[in-house]
């Protein structure tokens, strides 16, 4: 049962006069005079009060607002700080009817400076403040810690005021909030606005046969612009951080095939003794060449290698690895190579010599 039925009284029957035709006299007084108490009783029932329901207490208002950041006394803050009590109040107007109430607020958040210059205006009997009006309060404050010279600042920040890294709504929001302290022309703002953008944008801008002489206009087809600036720089970083695709063509056969690659064949050893066929290594040709030993010497000798970098079908006169000396041209023709020979001997007495023979594949 809801909360209205059950406090609504329920009505009685209403008393039937019953029957009395076949009665006789003493019963119908008997029947009167009943049905008389019935009426009465029903009567009775509804003279009585009707309880009435406990009035619902409205819900305190509330704010929709943040409380304002506390305020220290910084001079870079104070428009801020008046800002968010002024929106405070205007939120919620029932807690804030009077002056007063408005000054306690604000004054509740000061901090440091601020507390100090804020303590002498405050009763600390009953809490009352000697400021005779929130207007009163706003100009006390403000010649204590606001920007004497507004006009000045806003004009110093707006020339320093660049687009640097940031978008270029970014940028107009602070451009904004600097630009409405001055008195400036729409074409003194577009002006102004453009001398901080970026490189990029400023660029772009060349190539605006007609811009609009608005400047929100202005300002709408600048973010335009740099939002394109930055999304081709995205694609250029994503393209270069991508990996290499393979540049080889297509093969005319199959379809989509391409030629497989075959690996080049591994370089010869090099060698640094002489103990291998192979060039000698000379990565380092500023450093004297190693002496070879008598083993190498033999090795080379004996399987028709050349002495100066172990390798055959030449002999050292003609070694390609052999650096030209000074003084001699890169066409002069070069000596004919005497052939090495071979010396036994036994017991400190030579027997004989023998001359090396060229190898058959040689081109000497």
């Amino acid at each position: 049962m809801s909360q209205a039925g059950a406090n609504t009284p329920v009505s009685p029957p209403m008393p039937q006069l019953p029957d009395m035709s076949q009665m006789t006299s003493g019963q119908q007084a008997q029947a009167l005079a009943a049905f008389g108490i019935q009426m009465s009783a029903y009567y009775t029932a509804f003279s009585r009060p009707v309880p009435v329901p406990a009035p619902v207490a409205a819900p305190a208002p509330r704010a929709m607002t943040a409380d304002p950041q506390e305020y220290s006394g910084n001079r870079a803050d104070y428009e801020d700080y008046l800002m968010q009590c002024q929106l405070r109040f205007a939120s919620c107007p029932q807690l804030y009817q009077t002056d007063q109430q408005k000054i306690a607020f604000a004054g509740s958040f000061l901090r440091n400076q601020a507390k100090k210059w804020f303590r002498p205006h405050v009763n600390t009997n009953n809490g009352e403040v000697d400021f005779p009006s929130w207007p009163a309060f706003v100009t006390a404050l403000g010649a204590a810690f606001d920007d004497p010279d507004h006009i000045a600042t806003a004009e110093h920040k707006l020339k320093k005021l660049k687009q640097g890294r940031d978008t270029a709504s970014a940028y107009h929001a602070q451009f904004v909030a600097l630009a409405t302290v001055l008195d400036l022309t729409p074409r003194a703002k577009i002006s102004q606005f453009r001398e901080g953008l970026s490189k990029e944008v400023r660029q772009l801008l060349t190539t605006q046969v007609s811009p609009p002489t608005d400047f929100d206009d202005y300002v709408n087809m600048v973010i335009r612009l740099d939002n394109n600036v930055r999304l081709l720089k995205q694609e250029e970083e994503l393209a270069s951080s991508s990996p290499a695709v393979s540049k080889n063509p297509p093969s005319s056969k199959g379809s989509g095939s391409t030629k497989p690659v075959t690996p080049a064949p591994p370089k010869p050893p090099t060698t640094a003794v002489g103990t291998q066929p192979g060039p000698m290594d000379t990565s380092n040709s500023r450093r004297q060449p190693r002496r070879l030993t008598e083993a190498e010497k033999k090795y080379r000798r004996d399987n028709n290698l050349c002495s100066y970098c172990g390798g055959d079908g030449h002999y050292a006169a003609t070694c390609p690895k052999k650096p030209t000396p000074k003084g001699s041209s890169a066409g002069t023709k070069p000596a004919p190579q005497t052939p090495e020979t071979t010396t036994v001997s036994a017991g400190g007495v030579r027997l004989y010599s023998v001359a090396a023979q060229p190898p058959l594949n040689s081109s000497n």
